[in-house]
């Protein structure tokens, strides 16, 4: 049984020891409209690297009737905390940063995934649990220039993610880091595979009017894209064995 800045109570059922004190969800001074008294297990402390309370002289556990100094601290308390909860859901990504994902924790993890200059790092928050998490995903670019004349230039766009908790008040990656050099042999393999079945359109087609188009099947699956000075490899369309051969 939990309980903050003081005892636990030992007393009770099995089923008072889960559902542990009375709780109304609502003002209690709001009288007959008030929701009726419901019991509930109280929440979990909130870990220090997260935005919390101080609660003092706490009162212990326990089926306390409303009113009294007990049922009152415990109806602050759950009060409080889920008041926190609502505003994480609502602005999670100011409360990450709370959470410890500084500028200097953005940096290293970028470094860590091996991801260069003009690397993009995206974080959302997550919830698993009661716990908030980060999911932070790298955005970089593997260059396929040498597997081909034609791709000189040409990258394509990974994306690798990891979740980002808390310990001991600052970010820690929860599992492992992808391994980036597994990441890029799978492009350039993958391309590699597509310049040798010639699925790749490297010279756009004239412009032909609509009126003369002929609708058909074409070989071809991916298209090089220029935006701007970037020339990006992009998948145009899917293709199976059944449609046509090699």
């Amino acid at each position: 049984m939990r309980c903050v800045g003081g005892a636990s109570s030992q007393q009770g059922s099995a089923k008072e020891d889960f559902v542990s004190i009375n709780y109304i969800p609502n003002d209690p001074m709001a009288g007959a409209s008030a929701p009726p008294t419901r019991r509930k297990s109280p929440r979990a402390n909130r870990p220090s690297s997260r935005a919390t309370f101080q609660f003092f002289d706490a009162e212990p556990e326990g089926l306390a009737s409303p009113g009294t100094p007990q049922f009152l601290f415990w109806q602050a308390r759950e009060a409080a905390l889920t008041t926190l909860t609502a505003w994480e859901t609502a602005n999670g990504s100011s409360f990450l940063r709370r959470a410890g994902l500084s500028s200097s924790a953005r940096r290293d993890l970028v470094e860590r995934m091996g991801a260069g200059r003009g690397a993009r790092l995206a974080v959302h928050p997550l919830d698993i649990g009661e716990e908030r998490v980060a999911h932070a995903t790298v955005t970089r670019d593997v260059s396929v220039g040498a597997l081909h004349p034609s791709l000189k230039g040409v990258v394509v766009p990974v994306t690798n993610s990891v979740l980002i908790g808390a310990s001991g008040g600052r970010a820690a990656v929860l599992g492992s880091v992808p391994n980036v050099d597994t990441t890029t042999d799978e492009v350039l393999s993958f391309v590699e595979s597509l310049v040798k079945n010639k699925r790749i359109e490297t010279k756009p087609p004239k412009h032909v009017p609509k009126r003369h188009r002929v609708e058909a099947m074409t070989p071809y699956t991916h298209e090089i894209i220029r935006i701007g000075r970037r020339r990006e490899l992009r998948r145009r369309a899917f293709a199976c064995g059944c449609c046509f051969g090699n």
